[in-house]
């Protein structure tokens, strides 16, 4: 699994696995996946790519997302690159492949009818129009006598068969292609190293680009080489990092250096039992007990913000004590508070892919102490933040001094919690942000603070990270 939200998925398809039943096949994977999730109400291809090619596939979890992402793929708003290695050295100055195709039908040694397709002359009225963009990544040198080419290839048409028979027809088809290949070639191809055999075709549906169905944010996902092909490259000497260009075979370069991330309500499981313990603080003074949504609205914010916030009528001679009582009731239920499901696993990934990683919360120092000891989090992080230790939220200056501390610039910075006091201040901050539903805010809460993406589970958050961060 790719990524995952309430409107589509997106996996990984390995080859040789067709993506429906049908033609000799009892399951696809779409088959598969309703067997696995009996209870989803819905679940629909959302494109379709060949048996024999790996890559990224898409799932619809809704019906108008999967009315949404057709029409982008229609009206060929989507980018769909693959990454191919063809038989040959591919010239430069090919690269655009618009010649139209045309499918037809076959007998196939089984007896069963099989899909074909040909290049046929712009004026065939059986033509379809058909659009490949070719890139070249990487070439093998000139002095090899079976030279190889890895290409990028943006399909903006999805004929059947179409990089295959576009990229053929060049007289240069694709590596372990059974149908469209060279098949002398192919039988050596086992032959080039124990360690690396080609048994497959080397075509894998790379990255899609295209707009969230719900939220229309611009999407891009990519799926990393299997190790075989990977292997493949390597016992063929082409580089698996190229001169001036991304690495397609490594995840996607890192767009913000620093994380920030809120405590209580977004790494924490902590928001109703903090929003009793105002109500029970409040109480004992002799105050109007918040209701639990006012309670809620003024987590995320300093301690005495915070209950002053919540408690208008307590004078303020009474703040300490109102202090205090808070504290008191909160100490007695912090050991029942943990870490959402999730969560380590996440900032253990993060961390992973050197991320700086820091704390910008509304706790006090102590308090911040307290819970990192429980969890065992403190190696995690870098640095952190604290509402008594300088400005509370939404002021930027908890962020200033983070970024100013790790040396990281505001545009790759980026700041997640769940109330809109968060987000406010990565606004503020001249940061980017995003948003979790499950704590203390509700979505059109943090909506209005205009971060990229709101996640409304750990899971979500984390494939979101994964993908973009």
């Amino acid at each position: 699994m790719l990524f995952e939200d309430d409107y589509f998925l997106a996996i990984n398809k390995p080859a040789g696995v067709a993506v429906h039943g049908g033609s000799g096949v009892s399951f696809g994977v779409i088959e598969q996946l309703r067997m696995a999730r009996p209870q989803a109400k819905f679940l629909e291809l959302v494109h379709r790519i060949d048996r024999e090619t790996s890559g990224i596939l898409l799932v619809a979890k809704k019906r108008s997302a999967l009315k949404n992402l057709q029409d982008q793929f229609r009206d060929r708003s989507t980018g769909k690159t693959y990454l191919a290695v063809v038989l040959g050295r591919w010239p430069d100055n090919k690269k655009v492949l618009d010649k139209p195709l045309h499918k037809f039908l076959t007998d196939s040694p089984d007896g069963l009818e099989e899909r074909r397709v040909k290049v046929v002359s712009k004026d065939d009225p059986n033509g379809m129009p058909s659009l490949s963009l070719v890139k070249v990544l990487a070439r093998s040198s000139e002095s090899e006598r079976f030279p190889y080419s890895l290409l990028e290839v943006t399909i903006k048409t999805g004929r059947t068969h179409q990089i295959r028979v576009h990229l053929s027809s060049e007289g240069l088809p694709i590596a372990g292609d059974d149908k469209y290949g060279d098949f002398e070639r192919n039988k050596n191809l086992a032959k080039i190293s124990q360690a690396a055999v080609l048994k497959r075709m080397f075509l894998h549906a790379w990255r899609i680009q295209f707009k969230h169905p719900a939220t229309q944010e611009d999407q891009e996902i990519r799926a990393e080489l299997a190790l075989d092909l990977q292997d493949f490259l390597r016992a063929i000497h082409l580089p698996i990092k190229f001169e001036n260009e991304p690495n397609p075979l490594e995840p996607r370069p890192r767009q913000f250096d620093l994380i920030a991330f809120d405590w209580d309500g977004t790494l924490f499981d902590s928001t109703a039992i903090i929003a009793r313990c105002i109500q029970l603080a409040v109480q004992d003074v002799g105050g109007t007990v918040p209701t639990q949504e006012q309670a809620s609205y003024v987590i995320g914010l300093g301690l005495m913000q915070a209950l002053a916030h919540a408690a208008p009528d307590v004078p303020k001679e009474k703040y300490p004590l109102l202090g205090e009582r808070y504290k008191h009731h909160y100490t007695l239920e912090q050991n029942s508070i943990s870490l959402f499901p999730g969560i380590l696993e996440m900032l253990h990934d993060l961390k992973q892919r050197q991320h700086f990683l820091c704390v910008a919360t509304g706790k006090s120092r102590w308090g911040l102490d307290e819970a990192l000891h429980a969890v065992e989090l403190r190696s995690l992080f870098h640095a952190s933040r604290t509402a008594d230790e300088t400005r509370g939220k939404p002021h930027p200056m908890m962020l200033h001094e983070l970024m100013t501390e790790m040396g990281v610039s505001p545009e790759k910075t980026l700041m997640v919690g769940d109330t809109s006091h968060d987000l406010q201040m990565a606004l503020h901050a001249g940061c980017a942000s995003v948003g979790v539903s499950y704590g203390a805010h509700e979505t059109d809460a943090l909506q209005a603070c205009q971060p990229l993406h709101i996640a409304h589970s750990v899971k979500e958050l984390h494939q979101w990270m994964e993908t973009f961060a």
